[in-house]
């Protein structure tokens, strides 16, 4: 099979007029070694994709033109780096972009004697939603539950059938099952191996997997474009209200470029109305989201795709001077999530009344490494409060700090507490902390937790906050004798507007601060200060 003509083969299965050279140069890359096998798999895989509009009318492209521009999208992400990936890496991608969304046709649930597991108890969160025994039914009836589990359905058919989808090799085959099943938003690629060496026959050479699952799972997340929700079908159809926003989003993005030396991408989009601008912000932020999912892999060797934002640059439809606006998906994921960690907050207060609270910050050296300590005596208010959730940020900071190592807590006997930390990102934090089993409504729980963050105290000039909204908050500061704390001062803030209510400067002692925030309100918020010369 020659190369030259080998993409004019796969190009009708696209479903695609025109093929861009650089998907034709990927393609090329593997053809000689793996062409056959994955011309059997895209004749295999196609009608399925095709049939998902069928089962799922109000889902967006998930079909082979979405398969296309999923590599496109990952073409344009290496095209400009360092790194070329190697042929099988290539044949793994592309198998890939067909496969990951196979679970959006399946409606069979997952037999339990088709998974390993010593006991029922120890199956898997999906279990109970796509699961089955031998006497239940094996149907999947619920549309939203396959959508929700569409990753764990790709991931089992591909390792049941991968015989018949054209995989000659087993292992092949479970490296693509495996980035199939991370593709998913908010799905952790920290488990898989970081590399694989592939020895069998022809198919030879070594797979970057979490790199390739990292890249993988954010070039799907880019494919947010016009193509992947045709305007016709909202005009042909009546789509439900929690759909609708998803596919107007879509209409009003044309594409989206790429910028390395500036570190940014940016999608080119128009709007009608405010609605609209305030879709696209969204989009931006779950795509800043999205990357920051993956940065830790996908920002280091061997792609070194560093971001510093995801821009939206939207013109009114009907403007006649040209002007645009530039939204940015950092400020939005920030407003986002600040917005979701005061309604948590608010659930949660409504379970306990937090009597006590100290915060300990001892900055180790002169880059700001911190040792971070907070110490929390909360009354149980509610049988219901098992886990408190935690949130640690720094929004306004112009480090880029992240920790260390992870958060470590403890009762006041000393006994480790389980933690499970949702958010780990550069200037945003959040994990839930397992409160003792035995504590009922009315008991007082004493906890401690403590983590290490680099890079949290500025070298200059610079001012952070620490938001607590206990009673009286202690506060201690400490620094290296290498350091000196210019100043620092503490505002009380109303919960309703966030206005300041009362201003107190604190009295330094060289190095070191420690002091008691008496606020006039226990449900006032408090925001400490401090500068270092």
């Amino acid at each position: 099979m020659a190369n030259n003509d080998y993409i004019d083969k796969i190009r009708p299965h696209f479903g695609v007029e025109n093929v861009s050279e650089e998907v034709r140069e990927f393609h090329d890359d593997f053809a000689d070694q793996y062409g056959s096998d994955y011309h059997t798999l895209v004749k295999k895989v196609k009608p399925a994709l095709e049939e998902v509009p069928t089962h799922n009318p109000f889902f967006d492209d998930h079909g082979p033109r979405h398969s296309y521009r999923i590599v496109n999208n990952i073409c344009i992400l290496i095209s400009k780096g360092e790194y070329e990936l190697t042929p099988l890496e290539k044949y793994v991608l592309a198998s890939c972009a067909w496969l990951h969304d196979i679970g959006m046709s399946i409606n069979r649930k997952i037999n339990s004697e088709e998974i390993l597991s010593d006991a029922l108890n120890d199956f898997p969160d999906w279990f109970s939603d796509i699961g089955a025994t031998a006497d239940d039914d094996q149907r999947i009836n619920n549309s939203d539950l396959i959508r929700k589990w569409h990753h764990i359905l790709s991931w089992h058919f591909i390792k049941q059938k991968h015989d018949t989808l054209g995989f000659e090799n087993f292992h092949i085959a479970n490296v693509v099952a495996n980035v199939c099943k991370v593709h998913r938003e908010g799905v952790s690629i920290e488990h898989l191996n970081n590399s694989e060496t592939i020895r069998a026959n022809e198919y030879r050479g070594e797979i970057h997997t979490e790199a390739i699952a990292a890249l993988f799972q954010f070039a799907d997340a880019l494919d947010v474009i016009y193509e992947r929700a045709p305007e016709i079908s909202t005009e042909t159809q009546v789509l439900p209200e929690e759909s609708e926003p998803h596919w107007r989003v879509k209409h009003l993005i044309n594409d989206f470029y790429y910028d390395p030396s500036e570190k940014t991408i940016t999608f080119n989009a128009f709007h009608e109305n405010e609605h609209d601008k305030k879709l696209l912000e969204n989009i931006a932020a779950d795509l800043y989201s999205e990357y920051y999912d993956v940065k830790s892999t996908i920002a280091s060797e061997p792609y070194s795709i560093p971001l510093i934002d995801i821009y939206c640059e939207t013109t009114h439809r009907e403007s006649t001077d040209g002007g645009t606006v530039r939204l940015s998906g950092e400020e939005a994921h920030i407003v986002q999530f600040k917005q979701e960690g005061e309604k948590q907050k608010r659930e949660q207060a409504s379970k306990f009344e937090e009597i006590d609270n100290g915060w300990v910050f001892e900055i180790l050296n002169d880059a700001g490494d911190t040792r971070i300590t907070r110490d929390v005596k909360i009354r149980k208010t509610n049988n219901s409060l098992e886990k408190r959730t935690h949130f640690v940020r720094c929004y306004d900071s112009k480090n880029n700090a992240d920790w260390e190592s992870v958060v470590q807590a403890e009762d006041k006997e000393g006994n480790e507490l389980d933690i499970e930390v949702e958010i780990d990102q550069p200037k945003h934090k959040r994990f839930t902390i397992d409160l003792p089993e035995e504590s009922t409504e009315g008991d007082t729980i004493e906890y401690t937790y403590s983590y290490r963050w680099n890079g949290f105290f500025p070298k200059e000039n610079e001012e952070f906050e620490i938001k607590g909204n206990a009673p009286s908050p202690d506060f201690e500061l400490t620094a290296g004798d290498d350091l000196s704390i210019n100043s620092v001062w503490w505002v009380e803030l109303s919960p309703d507007d966030n206005s300041v209510i009362d201003r107190q400067e604190i009295q330094t002692n060289g190095n070191s601060v420690v002091t008691e925030l008496d606020k006039a309100q226990n449900t006032n918020n408090v925001c400490v200060h401090w500068t270092q010369l």
